[in-house]
């Protein structure tokens, strides 16, 4: 009877090893899963919603789900609004973006940079309009 405990708490152990060791071979992570450079041991804060540069624009999507944001360079950025993991980076073309703000329905997001156009992005099908 003692032998099969033995061998389920054994493989209990063996299973948590190869989890840990799954996670010292793909790198260091911080506390959010996002990997850590080569010589760090850990991250004070998080590198979740950050921008290069300084944000000029948000806009939280109607359904609340995901935020779209501009900087002070060319970026657009749409974002989880949950965890905060960046979804998707634009570079605009041209000049800096201003704002960018979802459509009432969310399926298109409306651009406008410092040479005043207007552009539309269909954000189902990652492209323009």
């Amino acid at each position: 009877m003692p032998l099969p405990r033995a061998l389920i708490l054994f493989s209990i152990a063996c299973a948590a090893m190869l989890g840990w060791w799954a996670q010292v071979l793909a790198g260091p992570v911080d506390l959010h899963g996002d990997p850590l450079p080569a010589e760090a041991a850990a991250r004070f804060g998080t590198v979740r919603f950050r921008h290069q540069t300084g944000v000029t624009s948000l806009s939280l999507s109607p359904d609340g789900k995901q935020v779209a944001t501009t900087d002070q360079g060319p970026a657009v950025s749409v974002w989880d609004a949950a965890t905060g993991k960046r979804l998707r980076l634009e570079q605009s073309k041209g000049s800096s973006g201003r704002w960018a703000i979802y459509r009432r329905d969310g399926k298109l997001l409306v651009l406008e940079n410092e040479g005043q156009l207007l552009r539309l992005r269909e954000l189902d099908a990652n492209r323009e309009l």
